[in-house]
């Protein structure tokens, strides 16, 4: 659960830093739109997981 948790504040800073999107904003987008995986386990319960945002839900150059 802290990997998934790690992996989840870490996307939300990501999306503010890339996006200029406030934490609740983030929040919700993250909560709707990445997918989390686990990487692998390393020394059970300790396990990798990362976040996956997937870049088309964003608008790009005005395009609609």
């Amino acid at each position: 659960m802290e990997g998934a948790r790690d992996a989840v504040r870490a996307t939300i800073s990501h999306l503010g830093e890339r996006y200029g999107l406030d934490r609740q904003e983030a929040y919700a987008l993250t909560s709707v739109a990445v997918d989390l995986r686990i990487h692998e386990l390393v020394d059970a319960p300790n396990w990798v997981v990362g976040a996956f945002v997937p870049e088309s839900i964003f608008e790009e150059g005005g395009k609609g």
